[in-house]
């Protein structure tokens, strides 16, 4: 039988893959963190995250208007760099 007729014609679907959530430095000036603090819990309540979503990353683009306290998160250099030249911080216990 030839290796066409063989194969699943229904997709492939990794079993490794990783739940993301990436969001902009604008999309956190769109709602308000108490404290200006930002984390995955934070994320949750506001509804901006599923419970699933397993890595959350932010991105640069926008500008910060207030000092964001970026906790456990993910974060670009560029991001870190214009929270931390807006007067916030990063916190991180990741790598």
């Amino acid at each position: 039988m030839p290796l066409i007729l063989r194969i699943p014609k229904r997709g492939f679907k990794s079993p490794h893959k990783v739940a993301t959530s990436v969001f902009n430095i604008a999309t956190l000036e769109e709602f308000d963190f108490p404290d200006g603090l930002v984390s995955a819990e934070a994320l949750l309540n506001a509804g901006l995250v599923k419970p699933s979503v397993q890595r959350i990353k932010i991105l640069a683009e926008g500008e910060p208007t207030k000092p964001y306290i970026i906790q456990d998160l993910e974060i670009s250099k560029t991001a870190q760099q214009k929270i931390e030249a807006a007067g916030g911080s990063v916190v991180s216990t990741l790598n």
